[in-house]
């Protein structure tokens, strides 16, 4: 019965999404996926698919535009489940 208990317990904790979050320096649009969203406060949160593919998310102001890659990594909720 533990072993069941402990799959249960990373598939809860390893959901197939998660939540990054954006800060930016003044109000942007920050683009992901052909989605466009608006900063409030100068942040966003993107909800991303986990896959091993870069993320790449575009900021964009009235006048820069600024592209930022960010490379997959494990979390270390992926190295402590069972």
């Amino acid at each position: 019965m533990v072993p069941i208990l402990l799959t249960s317990c990373a598939t809860f904790m390893n959901k197939p999404y998660t939540a990054v979050t954006v800060h930016t320096t003044e109000p942007s649009k920050i683009i992901y996926q052909n989605d466009t969203l608006e900063t409030i406060n100068n942040r966003a949160e993107l909800f991303v698919e986990r896959k091993k593919d870069t993320l790449l998310i575009v900021a964009k102001t009235d006048s820069l535009t600024k592209s930022v890659s960010v490379k997959p990594r494990l979390s270390f909720m992926y190295w402590s489940s069972p």
